[in-house]
């Protein structure tokens, strides 16, 4: 009930652009691998298209994962301003409405309440805003990293990789 209006259209594009940049990182062994065996013929055509082929492909990479990435941070940090702007705006509502009595405790002076107001709240955007897109990266780049070494790889391997993972 603290977001702003359009905030869930924001949240949306901000944790599918985290995905979707989980998704290249994900394939970027994929790509290393297929660059490094477009490298290995000796007929230097062949070299040289390959080369050229791949450079481009990783420079698409980089540039979509770096526009993925600042749209992501982007749309997180907007929401998770307009959060703690309403939360913050909320708890003082709520605060001066409190009977003068109430601010005569120790726990409750103005500069704990003050504190609260500063450290507490910023603490729940970086939690909503930045980290919410790295768990979506993270998530979505083990799920397309695992299916890339399955699917391109060998399976022996990848069940050792597997094993390697820490709980």
């Amino acid at each position: 009930s603290y977001a702003s209006p359009g905030d869930g259209a924001l949240y949306f594009l901000g944790v599918l652009s985290g995905g979707l940049t989980g998704v290249a990182r994900g394939f970027f062994g994929l790509l290393m691998m297929r660059s490094i065996t477009a490298l290995a013929p000796s007929n230097p055509d062949t070299l040289y298209e390959g080369g050229l082929l791949w450079s481009l492909v990783f420079l698409g990479v980089g540039v979509g994962v770096l526009v993925l990435n600042t749209l992501s941070w982007s749309c997180l940090t907007v929401t998770g301003e307009h959060l703690t702007t309403n939360l913050r705006l909320a708890l003082l509502t709520k605060l001066l409405h409190f009977e003068v009595g109430y601010f005569d405790l120790e726990d409750n002076s103005m500069g704990s309440l003050t504190e609260f107001l500063g450290e507490k709240v910023t603490l729940l955007q970086g939690l909503v805003g930045e980290k919410l897109g790295m768990i979506a990266q993270s998530v979505v780049m083990l799920a397309t990293t695992v299916v890339t070494m399955f699917v391109w790889g060998d399976w022996r391997v990848s069940l050792v990789v597997l094993g390697c993972i820490s709980p």
